[in-house]
């Protein structure tokens, strides 16, 4: 079982220069929520 992002946390990505006002700093937003991975593994 594997779980990433488990608290559902938003990435933000910002780029900007020293110029740039802060209302337009960011440049993505982004919410996947959590991503869970399950498996059965075996041999016969």
């Amino acid at each position: 079982m594997n779980c990433r992002n488990l608290f559902n946390v938003q990435f933000n990505q910002t780029r900007y220069q020293d110029d740039t006002p802060e209302y337009a700093r960011r440049s993505s937003a982004n919410s996947y929520g959590a991503l869970w991975s399950f498996g059965v593994r075996g041999t016969f």
